[in-house]
């Protein structure tokens, strides 16, 4: 593999410090590696917060993230945990394996990183080669509502979104802007992480990145360009109904001519395998 800028060197240390602790999505992603004795694929695990705790229930995980540095927490992550996940350096467009996958998936947004219809392509067909017969690919991305719902032109002013004490000592600041370009769908985001230290001087890390977003019906053409079938689109991570006013959109995907998604919601709005 050639050598890879990683841009989130900077940031993959103070990540699942500053990132909001989701865990609603697990039991969506538990539910659908139950439905087929297959292996697990994460594409773009982070620092291993899906993978990691899939694999305490028991699924034999493979994680791959382009981002060195995030591998690195994943794997320090997986080592306190107990349990083991594969982890490799690649794209979600460029890995390859001999194992065909019960769940393939790319949590929380991961597969905006991807930046143009090629590049989505190129992935979804990727994971259709890599899918079992009966094997799913779930993608949880953003709906247009909610906090993708603004596409005015010009850019964000400074927020801070989380301070707290850092790990080495001192203080942290996490402050985000972001910039539309709404002709090419591209959310460019900048993060900024002050360090205060303890002698008062300021230590500034900058991170800034490019979220390519996939509106419903694009998503519908780019599916079945790639040769696969999207079996549903859903609402929420208990698979209630895609509708306006959603904030997310988790898309179940199989191979061409798979029609039933094999998971259920119970009436109490939990997700059950069927």
């Amino acid at each position: 593999m050639a050598a890879v800028d990683d841009p989130y060197a900077a940031l993959a240390p103070y990540y699942d410090l500053i990132a909001p602790a989701e865990t609603a999505d697990i039991a969506l992603y538990a539910a659908f590696a139950r439905r087929v004795e297959a292996p697990v694929l994460e594409l773009g695990v982070g620092t291993g917060r899906v993978a990691v705790a899939l694999a305490r229930m028991g699924f034999r995980v493979i994680g791959v993230d382009v981002s060195p540095s995030m591998l690195a927490v994943a794997r320090a992550r997986a080592q306190a945990a107990g349990v083991h996940v594969e982890l490799h350096q690649a794209d979600a467009d460029s890995y390859r394996f001999p194992e065909r996958f019960g769940l393939i998936f790319s949590a929380a947004d991961s597969f905006l990183h991807l930046n143009d219809t090629e590049h989505h392509l190129r992935a979804l067909r990727l994971a259709g080669e890599h899918l079992a017969a009966d094997g799913r690919l779930v993608l949880d991305l953003p709906a247009p509502g909610g906090g993708w719902g603004d596409w005015q032109a010009g850019v964000r002013p400074l927020e801070l979104v989380w301070s707290g004490p850092a790990p080495e000592g001192g203080w942290l600041q996490h402050l985000v802007s972001w910039r539309v370009d709404a002709a090419a769908q591209v959310r460019t985001v900048t993060h900024i992480l002050d360090h205060l230290g303890p002698d008062g001087t300021v230590h500034r890390r900058q991170v800034t990145h490019r979220l390519r977003f996939i509106f419903p019906a694009e998503l519908v053409l780019l599916v079945a360009a790639a040769g696969l079938h999207l079996i549903e689109r859903y609402g929420d991570y208990e698979l209630g109904p895609f509708q306006d006013g959603c904030e997310r959109m988790i898309a179940v995907i199989g191979p061409a001519g798979r029609q039933t998604t094999g998971v259920r919601r119970r009436r109490s709005g939990a997700v059950r395998t069927g």
